[in-house]
């Protein structure tokens, strides 16, 4: 009897330790819900954002103090991280260039930084350590020792993990061992500096993560909640407590913490979509492909609409698993439904039943497919069609040279000049990579015309004709935008002479209400949007 009883204690007893697994997919429900909700009012978050954003530009375009603009560069700076990489880079080096000149050592710090993170969006990740590597801290105050070292911090992990994880251990001719001993001595300057907030506490967390004191560092983060008093930092709260489930095995309680970080990540746009991906590969490897699927879409058109680079690779790859997943389930479906249809023959009622099953699935599986196929489109627009149009363009004219050769060997020279006498067939396709151009410029820069004509004397605006295409003046000024300022090199790519070229950008800038160089250097302010 006694062993009876002990044997139903140990029973109870392993049962009571069981986790309420039907209170976690809740709290998985709740978390993707409010995600969901998150995802729908993102549109109108990038609005704001950018509103912001030219509320800022138009401050630093009227101010001339040197302090305002300083201020200002600096909230352009940190309200483009992890946003289109190139405008960042633009105000990163004007900002830098201020600083210098004024020997502001705190702005030229938060510049360098700023350049810095933008080396490691592009995958530059020697150039990025070079910026940490190189910058003199001396004269730095303590709130910009302080900025260094949680960026320096932020780089050399991303270093030590590369390191790592590599054969031998070594990347960029260090090994794992070097970059360690720069995060610890990283970490000791900033909490001699500052050992309360709540940054520090995230160093002593990230100490006790790398020491694999997991259990340890997730009671830590818990007591720290309460200083997460803002999007970002609940962010990476959240963040945080996904690593170390994912250490600790809770594979559940992992995904609850990488919606709540997906969900603040969105109200705050300057923030990646790491835990957006991370979720939908983690959905991936449970099974729930259509969730997987919706949140690695938007975690693609985001990372390809805003460059955010670093994210555009680890996006990808996640998408090319969960398609072919999708693929897979539904070949599987499509074998499913040909034995159901050969069981209803004699069983009417379960073929209707299993007809409407595979339907629904099949039109869930095209949505999905669909809206992976659009994210996908995206990438495509921007990265291939000029490689497509040059292709074409290059067997047009070598089609034209075979032909021109036939003529001459059948008909003679003279039949050739004949030809040459009229205008080039290729002006059509010349017209037509115009068209190609403006219209994709203009899909990149939507507001590219209101901008500029904001710059024009009253009555000298540009208007866009009714087939879409810009007037080649206007074209000039797009080209110049796009980063090609040489005139030489704009009359090569538009085919038209020097003179001529350079007659088109003075009477663009005489019609303007700035001098020459006061209206290209506005033009090249223009954001992408």
């Amino acid at each position: 009897m006694k062993y009876l009883l002990l044997i139903v204690f140990i029973a109870l007893s392993c049962f009571s330790c069981v986790p309420d697994r039907d209170s976690q997919d809740s709290d998985l429900e709740d978390a993707l819900e409010l995600l969901d909700k998150e995802i729908e009012k993102f549109p109108q978050t990038m609005s704001d954002h950018y509103r912001r954003i030219r509320s800022l530009q138009d401050d630093l375009m009227s101010t001339a103090d040197v302090d305002s603009k300083l201020h200002l560069y600096s909230e352009l700076v940190d309200l483009y991280a992890n946003l289109s990489v190139d405008t960042l880079a633009m105000y990163s080096e004007q900002m830098l260039t201020l600083a210098e000149e004024v020997g502001d050592k705190d702005s030229q710090m938060h510049a360098v930084m700023a350049l810095s993170t933008v080396a490691q969006m592009k995958e530059d990740f020697l150039g990025a350590l070079n910026r940490i590597e190189e910058f003199d801290v001396s004269g730095l105050s303590d709130d910009g020792l302080l900025h260094y070292y949680h960026r320096a911090e932020s780089v050399y992990y991303s270093m030590f993990v590369r390191a790592f994880n590599a054969p031998g251990d070594v990347f960029l001719n260090h090994p794992a061992s070097y970059y360690r001993d720069k995060l610890t001595a990283l970490r000791k300057a900033a909490l001699d500096i500052d050992s309360t907030s709540f940054k520090a506490y995230q160093i002593r967390i990230s100490e006790l993560r790398d020491g694999e004191r997991y259990a340890e560092a997730l009671e830590m983060l818990k007591s720290v909640k309460h200083m997460a008093d803002n999007d970002r930092r609940l962010a990476s709260w959240h963040r945080y407590n996904a690593v170390l489930y994912d250490f600790l095995k809770e594979p559940d309680k992992r995904l609850v913490h990488l919606a709540m970080a997906s969900v603040y990540n969105l109200r705050e746009p300057t923030l990646d979509n790491l835990s957006l991906i991370s979720l939908a590969r983690s959905l991936r490897k449970r099974g729930e492909l259509e969730e997987a699927s919706h949140y690695i879409t938007l975690a693609m058109t985001n990372s390809f609409k805003y460059k955010q680079v670093a994210r555009m690779s680890y996006a990808q790859s996640a998408s090319n698993k969960i398609m072919d997943l999708l693929a897979k389930e539904e070949k599987s479906s499509r074998r499913a439904l040909l034995v159901s249809l050969i069981v209803l023959a004699m069983l009417l009622v379960i073929s209707v039943f299993a007809l409407i099953y595979n339907f629904k699935l099949r039109l869930r599986l095209e949505d999905s497919y669909r809206r992976l196929r659009e994210a996908d489109m995206i990438k495509n627009n921007y990265l291939f069609e000029y490689m497509v149009s040059s292709a074409s363009y290059i067997d047009s004219a070598d089609q034209y040279h075979k032909e021109l050769r036939k003529m001459a060997k059948k008909d003679g020279i003279d039949k050739v000049y004949d030809v040459l006498k009229f205008p080039s067939r290729f002006e059509d396709d010349k017209r037509r990579f115009y068209a190609m151009f403006d219209e994709n410029f203009l899909s990149m820069f939507p507001s590219f015309v209101d901008r500029v004509n904001e710059m024009m004397k009253e009555g000298s605006e540009y208007r866009i004709v009714k087939s879409g295409q810009m007037p080649v003046e206007l074209r000039v000024l797009a080209i110049m935008r796009m980063g090609m300022t040489d005139s030489m090199k704009i009359a090569s790519f538009m085919s038209y002479t020097i003179s001529t070229v350079y007659t088109y950008r003075s009477r663009a800038a005489e019609k303007s209400k700035y001098s020459r160089e006061e209206f290209e250097r506005r033009l090249m302010q223009i954001p992408l949007e």
